[in-house]
């Protein structure tokens, strides 16, 4: 059974993509949602005030989120729509199912 990550677990690789984001202003981030996600409530809370805002400040063009065309992440969309509504307050927000169709969405 796979375990989602949490805390500083889910926090250090957000960091490292933080960091790459500042030193390659204007790019884009996919973020692959295949499997779905779960977030413990501290981190959607981290996320929003400071992950997100850091992304913006960090002059990320958009963002898009891999998902399966039918996949058990339907069972957490309401969970996958409330980050892609909060990650459009700050930048463009696509869905893919590949990530050639998300590059090729993100720079239309």
């Amino acid at each position: 059974m796979e375990k989602f990550c949490r805390l500083e677990d889910y926090r250090r690789p957000a960091h490292f993509e933080l960091e790459l984001l500042q030193e390659h202003p204007g790019c884009f981030l996919v973020i692959a949602a295949r499997n779905g996600f779960e977030d413990d409530p501290a981190d959607v809370e981290w996320g929003f005030s400071f992950l997100l805002p850091e992304m913006a400040e960090a002059s990320c063009q958009g963002v898009a989120f891999l998902m399966a065309e039918v996949s058990a992440i339907e069972e957490k969309k309401e969970e996958m729509d409330f980050w892609m509504r909060e990650c459009s307050r700050y930048f463009p927000v696509k869905k893919a199912s590949s990530y050639v169709e998300a590059v090729r969405q993100l720079k239309a």
